[in-house]
């Protein structure tokens, strides 16, 4: 008798098993309650977090601001200054750098 009672738990539980694998592939499916939206928007987010937490993702945010401020501030300085070093050699009046031979030169 115990190995009936037995074999019927088992029979009912691959049932019912069975059926709510098979009901929750169709809801989600067909969408139901936004259930594959939020899904999907649970695993994008998942995705978005491994690149912004922990070190390695401090390290890129910084590496990514750092990249903007030269972009921003200092490539047009570093433009500005050739020019003035051009404009300067070209004159021949005034140098930015003393000459290397030692003597003294007054910087304008």
């Amino acid at each position: 008798q115990a190995v009936f009672t037995w074999a019927y738990c088992i029979a009912w539980f691959l049932i019912q098993d069975l059926s709510k694998v098979g009901l929750y592939k169709l809801l989600l499916n067909f969408d139901v309650a936004g259930l594959r939206t939020e899904l999907e928007l649970k695993e994008k987010r998942a995705l978005e977090m491994k690149g912004q937490t922990g070190v390695e993702g401090r390290v890129n945010q910084l590496e990514e601001a750092l990249k903007e401020v030269k972009v921003e501030r200092i490539e047009p300085l570093e433009r500005e200054v050739r020019a003035l070093r051009e404009s300067t050699v070209d004159n021949g009046s005034a140098r930015l750098m003393p000459s290397g031979s030692g003597s003294s030169s007054s910087m304008i």
